[in-house]
């Protein structure tokens, strides 16, 4: 999973695994999803805005983002303006399960760690309406790879718990969720092996910065802490995945 460190130790928010070397196929290629010049791309749980003004910064296309935070979108706005591209990057308080556009209305959509949020099901089902025909959908999101072992069922509640996750599918349960929307699946991997050092960098960070990092954000920064140091992150069935659809033409 490519990353970069802050001055604090920690990764900045993840994307797409290029590092496994099936992932940079045409299929994850930006230049054949959809990011052209008078195109329109979606960002689903776009948070602060983070990839879609680094996405902005490599192709010409306008880019929309949805987070159902209204204080995510208020920052990613006012940051996209500083970044001199608010005429073409803006961000919308919106649920994605019930998305404000019309039919038809992107040429491609991604949705990198935040479908493991809502109900997959209704979120892809939106997806699906919002892409025009040939449109195309990349995910990331967090897999169960196997079956857990009963004395580790209370590790991954628990995660499941702190990290709001609604369910964590299996990879075949995956390739039902995206046929099921109606979508069709061009490619389904699980990355696992690319994005555990990250999770292992992630809570050697919050490790180390504890103490100051508490002393300075208080509970926030605890609450986010319990999360990054959780134990699941080390269980083999706790896993990764990256898939590629699209809307039939």
């Amino acid at each position: 999973m490519r990353t970069s460190t802050t001055d604090t130790g920690f990764p900045t928010r993840t994307t797409v695994p290029w590092t496994s070397p099936r992932i940079g196929s045409p299929t994850c290629s930006s230049s054949n999803w959809g990011c052209g010049p008078g195109q329109r791309m979606l960002d689903v749980g776009c948070g602060i805005g983070t990839p879609a003004l680094r996405l902005a910064g490599t192709v010409e296309a306008d880019i929309t983002g949805v987070t159902i935070n209204s204080g995510q979108a208020q920052e990613a706005n006012a940051r996209a303006a500083a970044a001199g591209l608010s005429h073409r990057v803006r961000f919308d308080h919106a649920d994605a399960m019930a998305l404000p556009y019309p039919d038809a209305s992107f040429d491609a959509a991604w949705a990198f760690e935040s479908l493991l949020h809502m109900e997959r099901s209704r979120a892809l089902a939106e997806l699906k309406r919002v892409l025009r025909p040939g449109g195309r959908l990349v995910i990331a999101d967090t897999c169960q790879r196997e079956p857990i072992r009963p004395e580790y069922q209370d590790v991954l509640d628990d995660a499941k718990g702190k990290f709001a996750i609604v369910e964590l599918p299996g990879i075949d349960d995956y390739r039902a969720l995206i046929t099921g929307a109606g979508l069709k699946l061009d490619e389904l991997l699980d990355v696992s092996e690319y994005t555990r050092r990250t999770l292992r960098i992630m809570a050697d960070g919050a490790s180390k910065h504890r103490g100051s990092l508490e002393e300075q954000f208080g509970d926030a920064a605890r609450q986010l802490i319990e999360v990054l140091v959780h134990p699941v992150s080390t269980l083999p069935e706790f896993g990764y995945l990256v898939a590629t659809a699209h809307k039939a033409p």
